[in-house]
């Protein structure tokens, strides 16, 4: 019922957008063809990391990377934020039970996305009411059927690096590199970059593994990370790929207090 209830609304919504929002899409379908890029996880990996060394390519990042002091570093051109609902007041989860929880975040997203009228911002339909503009492109069934060739293979829109990967074949990368995401990693780590402390061991060793063998065919993968390899995809290390040695960060020092402020507040954030 919940499902059937947000199809309709959804569907509503793309009717009153649907003629300026396709016509951004064809406008940015093999825009980049034959180029390479940069794909930002948030992960822990990128405490280590100096952005600066990563600004060669075009990027495309999500979820909370707006938050990190070197974002402005980097050539960001698009920005992804799928999740559905995300920018009401309060969140709402898709899923068989809905869950309200008051939405702190959201705000302070909003207001630095808006800084960066130069990015292209993807979302789900669901999130027009509050994030809307010109730079802002909604990502839904028609989007995967039109543009994503193995879209009746799997689901693309389930996690936010599915989607930037979709995005990145959409747009024409011919190769991505995936940095601080961690669990692409052998003997990867959970947490984020503005989290506390150096993450947690995890036994993700081939986490979406089946969506790899279907997008790799598409478009050629490399993860970056700390010093180890990968059971799913191509792999580099930081110093090989920049030359650079890598070096701890704690959060404090490549987020804002005031940013860190704002992301203690959702709850499971160990800030």
């Amino acid at each position: 019922m919940i499902k059937l209830f947000s199809k309709c609304f959804k569907s509503m919504l793309f009717y009153f957008k649907a003629d300026k929002n396709n016509y951004k899409l064809k406008k940015l379908n093999n825009s980049h063809v034959g180029e390479e890029c940069y794909i930002f996880g948030d992960g822990i990996s990128l405490k280590y990391f100096d952005l600066s060394l990563f600004n060669d390519k075009p990027s495309i990042v999500s979820n909370n990377f707006i938050f990190h002091k070197d974002f402005e570093k980097l050539d960001v051109k698009y920005y992804s934020f799928y999740e559905p609902y995300w920018f009401l007041p309060f969140f709402v989860s898709e899923l068989k039970r809905i869950k309200f929880l008051r939405n702190r975040l959201q705000k302070k997203q909003l207001k630095k996305f808006k800084t960066f009228p130069d990015v292209t911002f993807f979302s789900d339909i669901s999130n027009s009411l509050n994030l809307n503009g010109n730079n802002i492109v909604y990502l839904g069934d028609s989007f995967s059927k039109n543009y994503i060739p193995y879209h009746n293979k799997i689901n693309i829109l389930e996690g936010s690096l599915r989607v930037n990967i979709s995005l990145a074949i959409f747009l024409g990368f011919k190769k991505a590199y995936l940095i601080g995401h961690d669990y692409t990693h052998k003997n990867s780590l959970t947490s984020h970059f503005y989290e506390h402390g150096k993450g947690i061991k995890n036994k993700l060793n081939d986490w979406n593994k089946d969506f790899f063998d279907i997008s790799k065919k598409y478009i050629d993968l490399v993860t970056v990370t700390l010093e180890g390899e990968s059971n799913t995809i191509k792999s580099t290390t930081y110093k090989k790929l920049t030359g650079d040695i890598p070096i701890f960060k704690e959060n404090t020092e490549i987020v804002d207090k005031d940013d860190l402020r704002s992301l203690s507040l959702w709850p499971g954030y160990k800030i």
